[in-house]
């Protein structure tokens, strides 16, 4: 009888999903309106960007500007011991100029894809 309740035990503890949000502000620093909470991935590794974008401080940049934007946790500096998902609190705000920073960055990166290739990248004309 003690097997089955210690194995269900272990499981739960094993799928315990940390809580980012406890002991947290609940509104954006940056835009100042109430979050969400979301269970989001936790980014294990170095954040993909090239060097010249950390030299630049691509990251700090991003941090300032949206650093709620609820796509994941970004494991590069705590201790999640292996967990998988996170609790943590999402900025509507932030999602959205997360969003828009990304569409402007894989415009920049066919334009000058097409530059290096020699081809003229098409005009931006307002409509």
């Amino acid at each position: 009888m003690q097997q089955p309740l210690l194995l269900a035990l272990l499981l739960l503890a094993a799928c315990r999903t940390p809580d980012y949000t406890r002991h947290q502000p609940d509104r954006c620093p940056v835009h100042r309106v109430a979050m969400t909470q979301r269970v989001v991935p936790i980014a294990y590794g170095m954040i993909p960007m090239s060097q010249a974008a950390a030299e630049q401080g691509e990251w700090r940049r991003r941090m300032d500007s949206f650093p709620h934007p609820g796509d994941c946790l970004p494991a590069t500096s705590i201790n999640v011991h292996g967990e998988r998902r996170a609790r943590v609190f999402v900025c509507a705000e932030c999602a959205a100029a997360q969003r828009q920073d990304l569409v402007g960055t894989r415009q920049e990166l066919t334009v000058e894809a097409l530059k290096r290739r020699g081809q003229t990248p098409p005009s931006r004309t307002n409509r």
